[in-house]
């Protein structure tokens, strides 16, 4: 269960079928939260990360935003922790730049899922279909402790749950 699926309470589960696709690697610059999902806002993240950004007169926003939810081994529990990095593609000046934390996103298989209408309330019902309807139904399981949201900022705006996999068997 995710952060996310905590939410879902009498929320209606959107069952949307993934489409799937290979995902480059790609060295990700953002600003990254640590604690309690229960607690932990992946907002404060975001501001931090648009703050830092405007700091060196970059503009607020990328045309591919990434929001990293990262598991460790023991997830879910009742009192987990987890990583939420709020990033963007790395560029030659935040590459470098200490205000950012870098990472690598693996090259990988990923199950995306649309969000319906960009709207952020549906992340509970998208994670619940995605992790305990569609994942343990399908050929697939997730090949890494982490999923990812995809914000599209260009042209046709669109807000994607990524999940890695791999096939099960």
């Amino acid at each position: 269960m995710t952060s996310h699926e905590k939410e879902l309470g009498d929320q209606e589960v959107v069952k949307i079928e993934p489409s799937i696709e290979e995902n480059p690697e790609v060295l990700l610059a953002g600003c990254p939260q640590f604690g309690n999902p229960k607690e932990v806002c992946p907002g404060f993240a975001w501001n931090r990360l648009h703050e830092q950004r405007e700091k060196i007169g970059l503009p607020k926003c990328e045309d591919t935003g990434y929001g990293v939810e990262v598991y460790p081994p023991y997830f879910p529990n009742e009192n987990h922790e987890f990583y939420y990095f709020a990033c963007f593609k790395a560029d030659s000046i935040t590459e470098k730049d200490p205000r950012f934390f870098t990472k690598y996103l693996p090259k990988c298989t990923i199950a995306i899922f649309n969000v319906p209408n960009n709207d952020y309330s549906k992340f509970p019902s998208v994670f619940h279909y995605a992790y305990q309807e569609w994942l343990p139904n399908s050929d697939y399981k997730m090949s890494f402790p982490f999923d990812f949201e995809r914000y599209i900022n260009c042209g046709i705006q669109k807000t994607e749950v990524c999940i890695p996999i791999e096939n099960r068997w």
